[in-house]
């Protein structure tokens, strides 16, 4: 559904898509320019996956929040999220 001129999401940045919804925006863009992409994957949802999905949308890098909760997308306590919590993309095979 296209909500806002030749955009599908008007609210890209509201926490509201699934991580499919995003990787592929991300693709469409992607798809679209000549230059490395760079997307939001929000929280990282399940990083390995995002990372696939991310990858396979042709995207050159992601970033992922490294907090959850006030001031983001919910009005629940702010909580960071640790190192070890966060798998990095070096640790992938």
């Amino acid at each position: 559904m296209k909500v806002h001129g030749d955009s599908e999401f008007t609210h890209t940045a509201t926490g509201l898509l699934s991580l499919e919804q995003l990787a592929a925006q991300a693709k469409t863009i992607a798809d679209a320019v000549r230059v490395p992409v760079i997307a939001d994957a929000e929280s990282g949802f399940v990083p390995e996956e995002t990372i696939r999905l991310f990858e396979q949308a042709g995207v050159a890098a992601v970033h992922i929040e490294d907090h959850t909760g006030a001031g983001k997308h919910t009005s629940g306590p702010q909580q960071l999220t640790s190192r070890e919590e966060t798998p990095s993309a070096s640790a992938r095979p």
